[in-house]
């Protein structure tokens, strides 16, 4: 005969329960992850290895910084408040998606109702089509890297494990 002894047996089930309830709500978690998320987004565009801007580029622009002129897209990054299921980190600016993932070279066409209105050297630039735009290489920001990822997972397992909701 085997005997079992569960005097602790109550400790550990009431350890588990308290840890399943947590998992039932994860806005707390959630958030302080797409804070982080959001920090790590918003450097890479001063901390990246992207390709250089192109030299018609730079004669316009004054810089071989990419992604770094008005600091809009920058600016624009920003991270929802959670439900107890997600939460989202992203942007609102149009061209992000240009930045991000690159994009093909194309031709504005002639604008009937006026001129194209240009940032260039800090000063506003006005030109009517058509109007060649040269190829843009990918510059990656929105996605996690393996440091993001394991605060992530840090701040997960202090939550549902202690249920300690302080910052690392």
């Amino acid at each position: 005969m085997i005997n079992f002894d569960l005097s602790g047996a109550d400790r550990i089930r009431a350890t588990y329960q308290a840890r399943l309830d947590r998992l039932a709500h994860l806005s707390t978690p959630l958030n302080e992850s797409a804070a982080v998320t959001r920090d790590s987004v918003v450097k890479r565009f001063t901390n990246n290895s992207w390709p250089p801007n192109s030299a018609s580029t730079i004669a316009q622009k004054g810089s071989s910084r990419p992604g770094i002129d008005t600091g809009r897209l920058r600016s624009s990054i920003s991270a929802t408040d959670a439900t107890d299921s997600t939460v989202s980190v992203g942007t609102n600016v149009a061209y992000a998606r240009w930045f991000q993932k690159g994009r093909g070279a194309f031709d504005l066409p002639k604008k009937d109702s006026g001129a194209y209105r240009f940032m260039a050297g800090g000063k506003p630039i006005f030109r009517r089509g058509p109007i060649h735009v040269g190829a843009q290489p990918a510059r990656p920001f929105l996605y996690f890297d393996d440091p993001t990822t394991e605060r992530i997972r840090r701040i997960f397992a202090r939550y549902i494990i202690s249920g300690t909701e302080a910052a690392e």
